[in-house]
């Protein structure tokens, strides 16, 4: 994702995403983020947040379907993450490709583990991170969370010696 993403973002989460969809992603009902909130989602800088955007070209423009991003813990090595794509773009396999990316990106950056918070109703959602190997277990402040995390062990480096 890039800064003048912004835009197409919005138009996701306004138009893109059922109330009911909004709610999955952000716990809460939303209608639509302010200028400061995308641009901030927008803006990564690929180290501490990393950002991605799934986009299709209709009638010449541009339009959204999913999004994801990640954001390392406050001082931790770990990194929380989040993601949604809009209705008209589910279960086609975009956010098993848009999780399985996040989870890449984290690990080539160090990140030693990502977790999520997901509505205890989102069956999909824990589905998703069920089929990339996340672990779901009740949040450990919230009755109406799961919280679904991965380990990322790093990718071992084969020295020069191996192919020898």
């Amino acid at each position: 994702m890039r800064p003048q993403d912004a835009s197409l973002l919005g138009e996701l989460f306004e138009h893109g995403l059922s109330p009911a969809a909004r709610r999955q992603r952000f716990h809460a009902a939303v209608r639509c983020l302010s200028p400061v909130q995308l641009a901030w989602l927008a803006n990564a800088d690929f180290r501490c947040h990393a950002a991605f955007i799934v986009t299709r070209q209709a009638g010449g423009l541009e339009h959204a379907v999913a999004e994801g991003c990640w954001v390392r813990s406050g001082g931790t090595a770990d990194a929380e993450f989040a993601m949604s794509v809009a209705d008209a773009w589910q279960h086609q396999g975009i956010g098993q490709h848009l999780l399985h990316t996040l989870v890449c990106t984290a690990r080539a950056q160090g990140i030693g583990s990502l977790q999520g918070d997901v509505l205890a109703g989102n069956l999909a959602m824990q589905a998703l991170a069920g089929s990339q190997q996340f672990d779901c277990k009740p949040h450990p402040d919230d009755d109406h969370l799961l919280r679904a995390t991965l380990a990322l062990a790093p990718q071992p480096v084969l020295s020069a010696a191996w192919f020898h």
